[in-house]
């Protein structure tokens, strides 16, 4: 299979969305005021937008590295399920990034609740793990 029919769109995809991200940052501006720690006011659009577009860029962008590292380390062949790991992967990270940083914002963001996150995710991506070589 040829991986350059999935590179070149995955690449484009993830071109746009950064330009989404940093235009949510400089044309909204999620956060209205500041104070010494973090936020005072936000507006809830931009913040929607910023959690959003901070999403797909960061999917997109782990799914080109995790999809290339498997392209390269399988010495150029290919396979679909290469392809669909790294986008699971790629979103379970994204997710697990995007909560924190949403618990940061509302300020209850502590070590025994992102060991909970991360522990979720891990458990997560271990039933698709033994998913795919039950079904190999």
């Amino acid at each position: 299979m040829d991986y350059k029919k999935y590179k070149a769109p995955l690449s484009i995809f993830t071109v746009i969305s950064w330009t989404a991200l940093i235009l949510v940052l400089i044309r909204l501006e999620p956060c209205i005021t500041y104070s010494t720690e973090f936020c005072d006011k936000t507006s809830s659009l931009a913040l929607i937008l910023f959690y959003s577009s901070l999403f797909f860029a960061l999917t997109s962008s782990f799914t080109l590295v995790g999809f290339m590292g498997r392209v390269f380390i399988n010495n150029n062949e290919v396979f679909s399920s290469d392809f669909n790991a790294s986008i699971r992967q790629a979103v379970l990270l994204a997710i697990s990034i995007v909560v924190c940083l949403a618990i940061l914002a509302a300020k209850i963001l502590s070590w025994w609740l992102t060991t909970i996150l991360f522990g979720v995710i891990l458990t997560i991506e271990l039933y698709f793990f033994n998913q795919d070589k039950r079904f190999q």
